[in-house]
């Protein structure tokens, strides 16, 4: 790790165990409160934070408690985090990779590769939110590697192509970065908005 001088700020964000371990973090942590700097801990957390190796115990016991829906630990956590806000909905339930072409039976309004898209049958949408009594869909739910959707990559290229679908066909979508926070109060706002607005 090197840091040079800051100009004006300096943001490091660790978590607890690094800042107050051992290592070089962990001595720049108290080099900045020796030369009298502010540090604050944080009030957000994300349930991705689970993924950083200081982590894993942790991340283990999480996952051990629900239900693996995936060979992906970002997707697991967040089926857990959906399951706990639907908890307190009634009427709501959730299925992991529903395939785009079950929600999109209408391709009229599609572009030519939009269409093309939607039907593909690995085509999937990671979460859909739905009502219970008619399994109408009310949310779609994106997990959004950091690395893997990254702007200009191809799976960027993808993803605009399914935000434009979904947004044609009416159905809100949430985007939930693993560089992200806040996921359980973001996914309960826009339950809420859809849901009662």
């Amino acid at each position: 790790m090197a840091v040079s001088r800051a100009q004006e700020r300096l943001w490091l964000v660790v978590s607890k165990e690094m800042a107050e371990g051992r290592g070089n973090v962990a001595d720049l942590v108290r080099y900045i409160r020796y030369n009298n700097g502010e540090v604050l801990p944080g009030k957000v957390r994300s349930v991705f934070d689970l993924l950083y190796q200081d982590y894993d115990a942790v991340r283990r016991e999480v996952l051990k408690k629900g239900k693996r829906v995936s060979r992906y630990d970002s997707e697991n956590l967040v089926h857990g985090v959906i399951e706990s806000v639907l908890q307190e909905k009634q009427g709501l339930g959730v299925v992991f990779q529903l395939p785009l072409s079950m929600l999109v039976r209408n391709t009229d309004g599609l572009s030519p590769d939009e269409a093309a898209y939607a039907t593909h049958p690995w085509t999937h949408v990671d979460f859909v939110i739905y009502r219970t009594i008619d399994k109408s869909p009310v949310l779609a739910v994106e997990v959004d590697g950091y690395a893997f959707h990254r702007e200009g990559s191809r799976q960027a290229e993808r993803d605009a192509l399914k935000d434009a679908v979904l947004a044609k066909c009416g159905l809100p979508l949430l985007c939930l970065s693993t560089v992200g926070s806040d996921e359980q109060n973001r996914i309960r706002t826009m339950l809420e908005e859809v849901v009662n607005g």
